[in-house]
């Protein structure tokens, strides 16, 4: 079992726009800089020299097995800036509401216009039928 300080949890929460640039350079500057100490690490512990000369395969293992969940959590914040990068792209592609009305100014339009037509099929079968749903005499 992974211990609960090592758990991922995906979370949402709302910022505003202007706020998201901000936001992503911090967090692509983490980024970065994890990248950064991975090589690094990487670099340092030599494990090909290590499992040349002295057959380390545990410790070669152990070190790449470490490296690679680095580069795992650094994927999960890669994927977070790209998803918000797409969300902005598809916020600057959307028409602005102010042209178009709001939504639900467009859909009170609609249920009005559709409260309009049944009050007048109701006076059209009221006329056809009486008051009470009665035939006409």
């Amino acid at each position: 079992m992974i211990p609960e300080n090592e758990q991922r949890v995906n979370i949402q929460y709302s910022v505003k726009v202007n706020e998201l640039p901000d936001l992503l350079n911090k967090m692509l500057i983490e980024a970065e800089e994890r990248l950064c100490t991975i090589a690094s690490t990487f670099g340092e512990h030599k494990i090909t020299e290590v499992l040349k000369e002295h057959e380390g395969y545990q410790f070669g293992a152990d070190k790449i097995s470490e490296l690679r969940l680095a580069m795992a959590d650094l994927d999960y914040r890669l994927a977070d800036c790209t998803a918000m990068l797409q969300g902005m792209v598809q916020l600057k592609a959307t028409p602005q509401t102010t042209q178009q009305g709001t939504p639900s100014e467009n859909y009170m339009d609609e249920i009005n216009a559709a409260a309009t037509k049944t009050q007048e099929m109701v006076e059209q079968t009221s006329h056809r039928w009486g008051p009470k749903g009665e035939e006409p005499q």
